[in-house]
């Protein structure tokens, strides 16, 4: 198999930074974003069953932090396909080792990066440009139901969100703090 992406594992075991190998030409460039065999040989077989794009018109735009608890906790890979953002994902499995560890990158169109978050993990981001577009890939459906959050400024976790928040929707400015009544996932 002649391999188009590149997986980087990160601190927190299953969280996989994903570089596609781009190929230039004099008419522009092509690149792989998913491919089931490769992820499957990278020890992912993650069945897509939802693909979601979300566009932010300003910079200093917060979405956050989210997941869907049990039984439809979701595998994801998020990239960002015009713009830059900063992303964050949380390990909230409770038997992790690094259970409330965070793992931020710079996601953006030029650098193509991409993030496999697996089952367990709240996930949130933070524009750093206006106009950006944020693609999602999801191993199950959205189910509002189980649909929840935490507050981005929880002091337990101390994520440096880089710029003012500038918009960010009720719903999430409303979200509780991590607390012993938190039982992760």
């Amino acid at each position: 198999m002649d391999q188009k992406l590149i997986f980087r594992k990160t601190f927190i075991d299953g969280l996989l930074l994903i570089e596609p190998k781009v190929s230039n030409d004099e008419r522009g460039s092509f690149y792989r974003l998913f491919c089931k065999e490769e992820f499957e040989s990278f020890g992912i077989n993650m069945d897509i069953k939802q693909i979601n794009i979300s566009f932010n018109k300003f910079r200093g735009t917060l979405r956050g932090l989210h997941y869907q608890s049990f039984p439809s906790t979701e595998a994801k890979v998020i990239r960002c396909c015009q713009g830059e953002i900063f992303d964050v994902a949380v390990d909230i499995r409770k038997n992790s080792k690094t259970y409330l560890s965070f793992f931020n990158v710079n996601l953006s169109s030029k650098n193509k990066l991409m993030l496999f978050v697996p089952n367990g993990f709240m996930h949130g981001f933070q524009t750093l440009t206006n106009n950006v577009y944020v693609e999602y890939y999801h191993s199950d459906f959205f189910v509002k139901e189980l649909d929840t959050g935490i507050f981005y400024k929880d002091k337990a976790l101390n994520i440096q969100w880089p710029l003012k928040v500038t918009n960010i929707s009720e719903r999430d400015k409303g979200f509780s703090v991590i607390d012993e009544s938190f039982k992760g996932v």
